[in-house]
């Protein structure tokens, strides 16, 4: 297995409080992240720890060598602080992803930064990561000029 890590940061003119609410629900992924089709809340509680989290499953679709296909997958998404969420998931074959969001104020807006953690079988780890790369940037875009519009 190879391993790799990708970072991202934005600053988004919206409150800390606003985009980080607009994180919290996973419908809220599929407005801006280029990949997903769809999105499925699975359940919701709190850990043993009271830390808030939900399970849901995503619908991707994705290109290789042209060709189009879907990968389905669960995400488990833990509020693991006041202004962070983790997200952790596994896909077929041997893809492991975690990935930590963490939200903090800027002046009247907010950082949003992103540490994606990327495990795959080495024969694969380039492409799942010009993906992952790729897709989280356009991510972070997207929801920069969603959030700025809605303010």
């Amino acid at each position: 297995m190879a391993t790799t890590t990708i970072s991202h940061a934005v600053t988004i003119q919206t409150p800390v409080t606003a985009v980080f609410d607009f994180w919290k629900v996973p419908a809220n992924h599929a407005k801006v992240h280029p990949l997903i089709v769809n999105i499925a809340e699975i359940k919701s509680g709190s850990d043993e720890d009271g830390r808030l989290y939900t399970v849901f499953e995503v619908t991707d679709r994705i290109k290789l060598l042209g060709i189009p296909y879907t990968v389905n997958y669960t995400t488990l998404m833990v509020q693991s602080g006041p202004t962070q969420l983790t997200f952790t998931t596994s896909q077929v074959p041997g893809i492991r992803i975690k990935n930590v969001m963490t939200f903090s104020s800027q002046g009247e807006g907010t950082l949003v930064e992103e540490m994606y953690y990327l495990e795959a079988p080495g024969w694969l780890m380039g492409y799942v990561k010009r993906q992952a790369e790729k897709s989280h940037g356009r991510m972070m875009e997207n929801a920069k000029a969603l959030l700025e519009r809605e303010a």
